[in-house]
C-alpha cells in the first residue's frame, strides 16, 4: 500500500472533525473491502494546515479506527453511531470548540484550502452554518461543513438512534446559513465521494496513480486530460436519488427537536 509520509501538522485556531465509521448505503456494503485506517491516512496527509480529530462511532465495528488513532497520538471521539449531528456536537463539546470544520471520511480527495475558505467566511459571518458548495455538495466532494457548535444544541434532544446523515437541506432551511462559492477549477462530470463499489474500485485506483500530497487543482487537471467524466459518476444520479430519502427520514427525525422549529 503506498502511504509513506511523516504526520505533521501546524496547528491552526480549529478542528477539522472527521466523521470516520463503517456505512452502508443503497445495499452497498464498500466497508467491507475499504480499509477505514487507510482513507483516514489519505485525509491527514493532507490535514497540514488543520488539526484532525477523528470522531467515530461507539460500536465495537469502529475499533480500528479508534486503535490507529491511540497509535498515532490523534485525538479522537466516539459517539452515538447513527446520530451523526449528536456525535458532532458532543464531539464539539469534548473538545471546548466554539467552531469546527465536520468532513465526512468517504471524501478522501477534499481541498484543505477549501476548509480554510470556508471556515473563514464563518468567522467573518454571523451566519451558524457555512454550507459546501453546489460543486462538493453534488459529488465532487471538495469540502465539508464549517459550523458554530452551539447551533448543533437541538440534537441533545433526539435519540442516540436517530438517523441524522442527509443534513444540508436542514442546515440550509432551518439555520442561518451560507453556501461556499464552487471553486474556480471546478469540472463537470467527477464524482470523487465514497458510496459504491465503483467508487472504492476508481477512488483506490486514483489514490495509487496520484501523489498523495498532489493539490486538488492539480487532480481535477488530471481528470480533464484522462477522463471526459470520472468512471464512476454514472451512479450519481442514483446515489441522489438515495440521498433524497434520506434526507426526508433527516427532516423527520430533526422536527422532534422543537426548540428549533
Amino acid at each position: 500500500v503506498r502511504f509513506h509520509f511523516r504526520i505533521r501538522f501546524r496547528f491552526s485556531l480549529f478542528p477539522l472533525i472527521v466523521s470516520a465509521y463503517q456505512k452502508t448505503m443503497a445495499g452497498e456494503r464498500v466497508a467491507k473491502q475499504l480499509n477505514s485506517v487507510l482513507i483516514i491516512l489519505m485525509i491527514i496527509n493532507a490535514t497540514y494546515c488543520l488539526i484532525p480529530v477523528i470522531c467515530t462511532g461507539e460500536s465495537g465495528r469502529n475499533q480500528n479506527v479508534i486503535n490507529f488513532a491511540a497509535e498515532n497520538n490523534i485525538e479522537y471521539f466516539s459517539g452515538p453511531e447513527d446520530n451523526k449531528i449528536k456525535r458532532w456536537n458532543e464531539c464539539a463539546n469534548h473538545l471546548n470548540v466554539d467552531t469546527f470544520h465536520a468532513l465526512d471520511c468517504d471524501d478522501p480527495f477534499f481541498d484543505p484550502h477549501r476548509i480554510i475558505e470556508s471556515m473563514n467566511l464563518l468567522e467573518d459571518s454571523s451566519v451558524e452554518v457555512v454550507l459546501p458548495s453546489d460543486y462538493s455538495d453534488g459529488g465532487a466532494a471538495t469540502e465539508g461543513f464549517s459550523i458554530r457548535a452551539k447551533s448543533l444544541n437541538f440534537s441533545s434532544q433526539l435519540e442516540d438512534t436517530a438517523n441524522t446523515e442527509m443534513c444540508y437541506s436542514f442546515f440550509k432551511n432551518k439555520l442561518h446559513s451560507i453556501k461556499l462559492p464552487d471553486p474556480l477549477y471546478a469540472i463537470e462530470k467527477v464524482r470523487l465521494t465514497l458510496d459504491y463499489q465503483e467508487d472504492y474500485n476508481f477512488l483506490n485506483k486514483l489514490a495509487f496513480t496520484l501523489d498523495l500530497r498532489i493539490s486538488r487543482e492539480l487532480v481535477e487537471e488530471y481528470l480533464s486530460e484522462n477522463y471526459e467524466e470520472t468512471p464512476n459518476f454514472s451512479i450519481n444520479s442514483l446515489w441522489k436519488d438515495n440521498q433524497h430519502q434520506l434526507t426526508e427520514e433527516t427532516y423527520e427525525n430533526f422536527s422532534r427537536a422543537k426548540q428549533v422549529l
